[in-house]
């Protein structure tokens, strides 16, 4: 399946099954899927598995494939998406005290974006 933003949910479970469990509470919450919503939860759910990761191997795992996810959606090249990922996910990666820790596990496009809105790592 091609990802675009009408699918964005069930590509990210396929990529992400750990997800799995907040994206079906999600569908149940709101009937039905709503993207920027649903990277919100995925923003926490990736920050949670960025602390697990510290002293575990397989979080650290899954937290490459949450961050993978989130630079398909830059490389896409789908504005939509790119718009998702900058405003629903990165926006909201700002906002944590470790921002500049997981900022710097970005792949290389994801961190272009960061540039492009102004934010610098240290």
């Amino acid at each position: 399946m091609k990802l675009s933003y009408d699918s964005v949910g069930e590509t990210l479970i396929r990529e992400v099954p750990e997800f799995a469990p907040i994206y079906n509470n999600h569908l149940s919450d709101y009937d039905e899927i709503l993207p920027h919503v649903l990277l919100g939860d995925f923003t926490r759910f990736t920050v949670e598995t960025f602390y697990k990761s510290e002293a575990d191997e397989e979080s650290n795992q899954l937290l490459s494939r949450c961050l993978n996810f989130i630079e398909s959606l830059f490389e896409s090249g789908d504005p939509k998406l790119e718009e998702l990922a900058q405003v629903s996910f990165l926006e909201n990666l700002n906002n944590e005290k470790n921002y500049d820790a997981i900022a710097k596990r970005l792949g290389p496009v994801s961190r272009q974006h960061l540039k492009l809105s102004g934010k610098q790592l240290d």
